[in-house]
């Protein structure tokens, strides 16, 4: 089976298309979301690394990344600690019969978490089809991920996000077909 991931400009809706795609389906996820929290009066905003399957809370114990404004940049301190242990666990304890798994979004940041950078290539390596987000920017892992043999890799735009999400649905169903 293969895998898709999803790429394209910042805030073009693929998180948007893969949660219409999976909208009303009766599928047994596994994986993890990354879920941005509401920019603070002091600029800072932080993106936080939940399960897939299940609803969290936008808690300070699942913060993975911080945006801090600094003199007109924007700067991030990235928590590698939870990438590497919650990431990890939430790749490699998939829920029992597991029909996809979620990896909404991998980015460049993560490069340096070197044992949830293995556990996506593993999960990638893996036969339980994959639906996720990985950032256009070039970059060596990123581009790893996107040559894996088993990845087709579809940009998302405004003008095919529709066609996209439709598509993803059929996919999702024929997945769950089997």
């Amino acid at each position: 089976m293969k895998h898709i991931l999803l790429t394209g400009d910042i805030q073009t809706g693929k998180s948007t298309a893969i949660n219409r795609a999976l909208k009303g389906k009766d599928i047994i996820l596994g994986g993890y979301r990354t879920v941005g929290g509401l920019r603070r009066a002091d600029g800072n905003s932080y993106v936080h690394l939940l399960r897939a399957d299940a609803y969290e809370p936008l808690a300070p114990h699942n913060r993975v990344l911080h945006r801090k404004p600094t003199y007109g940049k924007i700067s991030f301190n990235i928590n590698k600690l939870l990438y590497n242990t919650k990431g990890v666990s939430l790749l490699k304890n998939l829920p029992k019969d597991c029909q996809l798994i979620l990896m909404d979004e991998i980015g460049k940041r993560e490069k340096d978490c070197h044992a949830f950078c293995q556990a996506i290539m593993d999960t990638l390596d893996g036969d339980i089809p994959v639906l996720g987000v990985v950032q256009i920017r070039p970059d060596d892992f990123l581009d790893q991920i996107r040559n894996h043999p088993k990845v087709e890799v579809i940009r998302l735009t405004e003008d095919n996000r529709e066609e996209i999400s439709a598509y993803l649905s059929c996919w999702i169903a024929s997945i769950l077909k089997n």
